[in-house]
């Protein structure tokens, strides 16, 4: 009896299946839980049959993104038997986290996870709201059918961006020269228009002795902005026209000045980084490449002739920095 006894319990010992080891990538704003957390969650609700591990057959990459009204994380699953993408919203991205982290666990630990589980945990669950996405809700298991779903409309997220640059301004005054700005936009998803204003101090260059020019250049834009999110970054692209007008007059010895102003205009492309891609407050760059639709100039009169002595040049650039708000 005694040997049989021993026997049944080795074989029970050999039923219970190793750890299951994943690779978790977890991306969440500052205030929400984060990947420690997380995994200590994971480890307690699956009574560690489910582990992390640098070198894994099973990964988990989940990213929680700050919207209007709340938060959106998108949770995708994948490994030897299981390929699966979930994306729920809710108010508070705590409620978020521990969602999703009883989904990971029912998907990968089902048994050991309704084992630790017990009612009122279940009772206690947090309430989330599943977004459907044809595009990426579609999970399968190796095998299995896709289940139908109910198509729902996704919520429209409406932000606005202010931004305030500064930088070196090419090809549009008589010699390079800082430029100064601020920006007013709004964003639906990736797409969003944005208004400028701006100035580009003067500044001046020597004709010949005695002879020479100074302009400044003040004016806005409206541009359309294409915002790509690329991992922890968000690349803008930006279409649009500036118009300003140029303030300009003869300096020297030689000569009698008189002040003289001009419109200009010029379309502008332009492309920047924006750090975080995510969330209220971030740093931004871009370069932007002019083309002159309108170029100003200024001459000199003298004993009868008029003598050109700077026009704007048909193609210019600016490299500007600052910081970036966005709201809510």
């Amino acid at each position: 009896m005694v040997w049989i006894a021993l026997v049944f319990a080795l074989e029970g010992a050999t039923l219970e299946p190793p750890p299951r080891r994943i690779a978790m990538s977890w991306e969440a704003p500052a205030a929400c839980p984060q990947a420690a957390a997380v995994a200590e969650d994971l480890t307690r609700l699956t009574n560690g049959a489910v582990v992390l591990a640098a070198a894994a057959d099973d990964r988990v990459r989940a990213a929680i993104v700050a919207e209007a009204g709340g938060y959106t994380i998108t949770l995708e699953l994948g490994g030897r038997d299981l390929t699966e993408t979930r994306r729920l919203a809710g108010p508070r991205c705590e409620t978020l986290a521990r969602a999703a982290t009883v989904m990971i666990a029912v998907a990968l630990a089902p048994v050991p996870t309704a084992r630790t589980m017990t009612p009122p945990q279940v009772a206690n669950l947090p309430t989330t709201t599943a977004v459907p996405d044809p595009a990426i809700d579609s999970p399968t298991r190796s095998g299995a059918a896709s289940p139908s779903r109910v198509p729902s409309a996704r919520p429209r997220v409406d932000r606005l961006a202010f931004g305030a640059w500064t930088g070196p301004s090419l090809g549009t005054n008589p010699r390079a020269t800082a430029i100064v700005g601020v920006d007013v936009g709004w964003r639906r998803g990736v797409l969003g228009l944005q208004l400028s204003g701006w100035h580009a101090f003067a500044a001046g260059r020597r004709v010949e002795a005695g002879v020479g020019v100074r302009a400044s250049l003040t004016g806005g834009g409206a541009r359309l902005i294409l915002a790509l999110p690329i991992g922890p970054v968000e690349v803008p692209v930006s279409l649009g026209v500036d118009l300003g007008a140029m303030i300009g007059t003869g300096t020297g010895t030689r000569v009698r000045a008189a002040t003289v102003r001009s419109l200009w205009s010029a379309a502008v492309v332009g492309v920047g980084l924006a750090w975080p891609a995510r969330g209220r407050i971030a740093l931004a760059v871009r370069a932007e490449a002019l083309a002159t639709l309108r170029a100003p100039g200024i001459h000199l009169d003298g004993q009868g002739e008029r003598r050109v002595v700077f026009v704007v040049p048909q193609v210019g650039a600016r490299v500007l920095a600052g910081p970036l708000l966005r709201l809510p």
